[in-house]
């Protein structure tokens, strides 16, 4: 095959090469034709995959209803047994005072039938008596739903027949059924052994669903059948795992699927529910199926369609791609010029002009780029100079901002000073008190304007930080030491804008003092403060602070209070728009919220 030379296109215009190259282009079609044949045979296995499993598991979950309405057939035919033994069964308890104590079960079961397992539940859900000694107070209670039902049952004054269940505890098949007792005090229960049934388990056997759909379906390897116990269907011995154990009771609670595939198998593992739930009947015996697929045979098919697709495709790709670096190399060399010309442009040097022997159709492009840069080049210089200034205005503004709060951190704790000089003039105990509170209240809007000055970030400030600085500031400005009073802080990532920040350190100084003046009169290992502060996802912030003190006095009213404290933390609150409520549960509780702005 002869190809075009470099000479050849340059007889032609640009827009000649630009027809015969995109000819050239039409070539992957061909390659694109092969693609979507793959594709479409790859979707066709992948379908055929997909339903093969509905049906499966569609034939699967039909098979095991029909086998159970086999089975409610086979039970109704045993109710009227235990309805006569029931009889028997309530006599003797009315024989008995009514007393379960002055029964003899085991006496009782001899008389109904040795086939029969007699139970007592009492009101609460427990068996206090039985002949089946494996059972002895075991307690339905655990049992949410059951136990309501069973509730339900005392109450009434009719028979009950329950579906063939296996036991709790031992796995083993029964069937069960109740009566209430007349007095409704107790639930009469008799469970019939599987022994009277074991021929119509080998008829109405659900582990023949797996003989007869298993070599059907090429895909399907394996079923195995759970109740809701994780009891593999056929195995009264089987244990499960506790991974199994886990999936089992999963997929019975929320009805979902569940599958995984086995890396080291290839198989596809799924397990699906079946309801087989009454409302005719207290037990769910609703199974849980595990299928087994051969994931491997859908991936040998897709290997052997890749294979033949790159087989297919290897010849036209080849000579594809000897035309396109051949014709690619003598049609872009003008354009690799003009690219060459733009990354220098682009690595920074803006003095680089493009200049380039090309066709006219491209001389104007490498004109519109040269004007370009030189454009871009003069407002690069302009917005330079005003990096320049903007930068330096932005530092001095905020050497500015961090003199403010330093100034204001340094008046505040020159207040706190005087206040502090003021202690040693002869004045009253409670005026000195009254005096320390109101160095706190200025120390803790330095503390706010320390933390400013110390952050990247002066319009807000961390809540968690700030409380934790104050309650120390306050263990040591009490003298108290944290192995006298423990102090629970439990905070959310919350940032709050200075104001509230002022108005909420305020606040947790009067509540935290008073705790510390008041709650705790004797020193115990057991005195305790939690602080537990959260925001909600609508931006609503809420505040609890709790002490397990002595709490306030019966007379003391915190709503008319005329305290300083209780003023500032009612006004603060109400002043952060928010709401406040006190409990006097076990101590001192107060409850506060607010919108974060």
């Amino acid at each position: 095959m002869k190809f075009p030379t470099k000479k050849m296109f340059h007889n032609f215009s640009y827009k000649t090469n630009l027809i015969v190259a995109f000819i050239l282009v039409l070539m992957p079609v061909f390659v694109a034709t092969s693609i979507f044949v793959y594709s479409n045979s790859k979707n066709r296995a992948e379908a055929d995959f997909e339903q093969s499993k509905i049906r499966c598991e569609y034939e699967i979950t039909s098979t095991i209803k029909l086998v159970d309405e086999g089975w409610k057939i086979f039970e109704k035919s045993l109710e009227q047994n235990m309805i006569d033994a029931f009889e028997v069964f309530e006599a003797a308890y009315n024989a008995s005072g009514s007393n379960p104590a002055e029964m003899n079960l085991t006496a009782l079961r001899s008389e109904i039938g040795f086939k029969y397992d007699l139970y007592i539940i009492n009101a609460s859900g427990v068996i206090i008596a039985t002949t089946y000694k494996t059972d002895l107070y075991l307690d339905f209670s655990n049992l949410t739903t059951f136990f309501a039902i069973l509730t339900e049952i005392r109450q009434g004054d009719q028979f009950v027949s329950d579906r063939i269940t296996t036991e709790t505890l031992t796995g083993i098949l029964r069937k069960f059924a109740y009566m209430p007792t007349p007095d409704h005090q107790y639930l009469l229960e008799l469970g019939l052994v599987s022994d009277e049934f074991s021929s119509t388990i080998d008829e109405l056997n659900y582990l023949n669903i797996a003989d007869k759909l298993i070599p059907l379906d090429p895909y399907l390897e394996n079923i195995r059948i759970f109740d809701r116990l994780a009891y593999q269907e056929g195995l009264s011995d089987f244990q499960p795992s506790p991974e199994l154990f886990d999936i089992v009771r999963s997929v019975y609670e929320t009805g979902n699927k569940y599958e995984f595939k086995n890396e080291t198998t290839g198989q596809l593992i799924k397990y699906i529910f079946v309801d087989l739930s009454d409302p005719n009947y207290p037990s769910n015996i609703s199974k849980i199926v595990e299928i087994t697929y051969n994931n491997n045979l859908i991936e040998e098919e897709l290997l052997e369609l890749r294979i033949q697709f790159i087989f297919a495709n290897l010849l036209i790709v080849s000579v594809i791609l000897i035309i396109v670096i051949v014709i690619t190399k003598i049609f872009t060399a003008p354009i690799n010029e003009i690219v060459q010309g733009v990354n220098e442009i682009a690595k920074g040097d803006l003095n680089y002009v493009i200049a380039t022997k090309t066709q006219t159709d491209l001389q104007s492009i490498v004109e519109s780029i040269n004007l370009m840069v030189r454009e871009r080049k003069r407002i690069d210089d302009e917005l330079l100079q005003e990096g320049i200034n903007l930068k330096k205005s932005l530092e001095d503004k905020e050497i500015l901002l961090k003199e403010i709060h330093h100034r204001v951190k340094n008046n505040l704790q020159i207040i706190s000073s005087l206040a502090r000089l003021q202690k040693n003039s002869d004045i009253s105990t409670d005026i000195i008190q009254a005096n320390k509170d109101f160095q706190n209240r200025i120390q803790i809007m330095a503390m706010i304007h320390e933390i400013l000055y110390g952050s990247n970030d002066m319009e807000f400030i961390n809540l968690d930080q700030y409380v934790t600085q104050l309650v120390d500031f306050l263990f040591r400005s009490f003298q108290i030491s944290k192995s006298e009073i423990l102090v629970e802080i439990e905070i959310d990532e919350i940032r709050l804008n200075l104001d509230q920040g002022v108005l909420c350190g305020i606040i947790i100084n009067e509540i935290i003092t008073n705790a510390l003046k008041y709650a705790f009169p004797k020193k115990s290992l057991s005195n305790t403060i939690h602080i537990n502060i959260e925001e909600q996802n609508n931006g609503t912030i809420t505040m609890v602070f709790s002490d397990n003190g002595v709490g306030l006095p019966l007379d003391f009213d915190h709503v008319t209070s005329k305290t300083l404290g209780m003023q500032l933390i009612y006004g603060l609150s109400k002043q952060l728009g928010g709401s406040i409520s006190v409990y006097r549960d076990s101590g001192l509780r107060y409850e506060i919220s607010f919108k974060k702005i």
